[in-house]
């Protein structure tokens, strides 16, 4: 039996090319579809709700230093359609002092994370707050991880704004001066 260049095994040239296009298109159909259903599946979409918020708890005087102690709260939202991994949020301070906490958040949800800070500074405090996968081998993408910054504005509730005494000087000069002028108007007369 001889074979011409038209036949390619038992199969003709043209069958055989129609047959590769045939599974060329399967391939190119399957992929699609599997890469919708990808998509489809869904990712967990982390990310701060608001402005991260402050409250003063306590302040101590010890010596000539003042203690404050703050409450900071930090409301995440997940606002995609699966769980996200475990989060790791921290707080660092511009000395370098880091706290942090770890949470996992479930879709549609929103979960409030609070920190105790204290801080012995009397000046405003920038806190830097990160948050990321906890899981190194995670991709970090602008769903799951971010960043923002709190400025904690100090308050002395210990000094109230005035010099002790200082307003006896002043009532003292002005009785003072209501006497001068009396005797001077006194004189005049």
């Amino acid at each position: 039996m001889i074979f011409t260049l038209d036949e390619v095994g038992f199969i003709k040239q043209k069958l055989f090319l129609r047959y590769v296009f045939l599974i060329i298109i399967t391939c190119i159909f399957f992929s699609l579809v599997n890469l919708s259903v990808l998509a489809e599946e869904g990712q967990a979409e982390i990310s701060i709700k608001g402005t991260p918020t402050y409250k003063l708890i306590s302040q101590n005087t010890s010596g000539n230093r003042i203690v404050s102690r703050y409450k900071i709260y930090i409301t995440f939202e997940n606002s995609g359609n699966v769980s996200s991994d475990q989060i790791k949020v921290n707080l660092t301070d511009p000395d370098g002092f880091i706290l942090d906490k770890t949470f996992k958040i479930e879709p549609a949800e929103t979960k409030l994370i609070t920190f105790d800070w204290s801080t012995i500074f009397t000046d405003d405090q920038e806190l830097k707050i990160n948050y990321r996968p906890t899981d190194f081998d995670t991709i970090k993408t602008k769903d799951n991880s971010g960043k923002t910054t709190l400025t904690i504005k100090v308050v002395n509730n210990n000094d109230d704004g005035s010099t002790p005494g200082f307003e006896m000087v002043v009532i003292s000069i002005a009785l003072l001066f209501s006497i001068l002028i009396i005797r001077y108007r006194n004189k005049k007369y």
